[in-house]
């Protein structure tokens, strides 16, 4: 659960929805599930803010009285919240989060690029450990239940692609891939990229790549030149602009990810946080002072006189 503290306590609407989920996290434990059952405190957003205005006490004081009083209450109602796994958005640690999903979850080292559906103000995120064969993409294979399958998808199409959505076999189907759009990926513009959606995920499988772009006629681009003389191997990339003549792979993906992420930046705009000088100029936080642990105020109530509370700081 993850209740945000800016009220003077628990109302029965958080008794109601918490002991529902309580009781179906002790049914699935008595059934021998390990069931995950943590607890957590949404308290650096709006509903804080408007409570701080609404009572003029200040957010950094109430925001902990309050989750002390909600925790005491919770802990009256007996519910079985594993406490060990308590987190608090106000507290600089929970900044680290991602790091700790990252060595939780295991890192994977790659590439997300953004590929703009043609006709469609949509775009699908892929992430790749190999950006550096982007060049030699002839399709993408979508799972039937990605969330942009119904706004991308031919009428025509809609059909078979419904019948993926089943937990058996449609036997005068059988099983298989439907193109359902076609899209031009902004960076790369010298080629369109067809859509499909397939009831498996493809694994990174050259083999498996190579037998479905065969099954469904799509292009196969040789983007890499292999020689063999005199039995030592050598080869370099080919058909490939950014890339030409380049036989290291890991420069490769590095001058791939450098021209994404200029393109990014330039689409997307600033990251954040961001450094904004009285001379107009802008300038990142470095990586090693994150995360940027705000000033206190004492005054935190909104003026005309500034855009942010946070201008009023003197540090």
């Amino acid at each position: 659960m993850f209740p945000y503290p800016s009220g003077s306590g628990l109302h029965v609407g958080h008794i109601r929805n918490y002991t529902i989920a309580d009781a179906l996290a002790r049914f699935y434990r008595l059934k021998g599930y390990n069931v995950l059952m943590p607890i957590g405190w949404d308290a650096f957003g709006l509903p804080a803010e408007q409570y701080a205005i609404q009572t003029g006490n200040h957010p950094a004081t109430f925001t902990q009285d309050n989750i002390k009083k909600f925790k005491e209450q919770l802990l009256k109602m007996g519910f079985s919240y594993d406490w060990s796994k308590e987190i608090n958005t106000s507290e600089p640690a929970y900044y680290h989060i991602k790091s700790l999903q990252r060595n939780w979850i295991g890192l994977q080292k790659g590439t997300f690029i953004d590929f703009p559906v043609a006709d469609k103000n949509l775009t699908i995120a892929v992430f790749t450990k190999s950006p550096q064969t982007l060049y030699g993409v002839s399709a993408i294979a979508l799972s039937v239940k990605h969330p942009l399958i119904t706004q991308i998808t031919f009428p025509d199409k809609q059909t078979k692609i419904n019948k993926f959505f089943a937990n058996f076999v449609v036997s005068e189907y059988g099983t298989g891939a439907v193109m359902i759009n076609a899209f031009a990926p902004e960076i790369f513009t010298y080629k369109e990229i067809l859509n499909l959606v397939s009831e498996k995920e493809l694994k990174q499988n050259q083999q498996i790549d190579y037998a479905f772009a065969s099954r469904y006629d799509l292009p196969i681009k040789r983007i890499f030149q292999i020689n063999n003389r005199n039995g030592k191997i050598s080869g370099f990339f080919v058909n490939s602009p950014l890339i030409n003549n380049l036989s290291d792979k890991e420069k490769a993906i590095e001058i791939i990810n450098q021209y994404l992420e200029k393109e990014k930046k330039g689409q997307k705009g600033e990251p954040i946080p961001v450094i904004h000088w009285e001379s107009g100029e802008k300038e990142l936080i470095a990586e090693q002072e994150l995360p940027l642990t705000l000033p206190p105020l004492a005054d935190f109530r909104p003026s005309s006189q500034y855009y942010a509370p946070l201008q009023k700081a003197t540090d």
